[in-house]
């Protein structure tokens, strides 16, 4: 499974990463907060785009000096859409929180 993540476009992964990071968010949206939902919608995808990125070091054995060397390019390259992605799905369900819960 690595060896066919690690052989998509970066456009293809960066879809992955994105929509991984939205779903991850929606899911943890009802237990947060607004102000923390803010929070979260920059740590999630950050924390998705890390992981997808080093998992073929961690679990394929892979060299970590060849990784090293690309990783600023990938983390900005999908940290980037998937967080720009999950900050309008937090502004979209604060809207939607604010017109289900009237302040009187």
């Amino acid at each position: 499974m690595i060896e066919a993540f690690e052989s998509l476009s970066l456009a293809a992964t960066t879809a992955i990463v994105a929509v991984t990071s939205l779903l991850l968010l929606l899911a943890i949206a009802s237990l947060l907060r607004c102000r923390w939902l803010w929070v979260a919608a920059v740590v999630v995808p950050l924390a998705v785009a890390y992981v997808a990125y080093w998992a073929p070091v961690w679990f394929g054995g892979r060299d970590p000096s060849a990784y090293s060397a690309w990783e600023s390019l990938f983390m900005v390259a999908w940290g980037g859409v998937g967080m720009l992605a999950c900050l309008l799905l937090a502004i979209f369900l604060r809207q939607r929180r604010a017109r289900s819960n009237p302040a009187r």
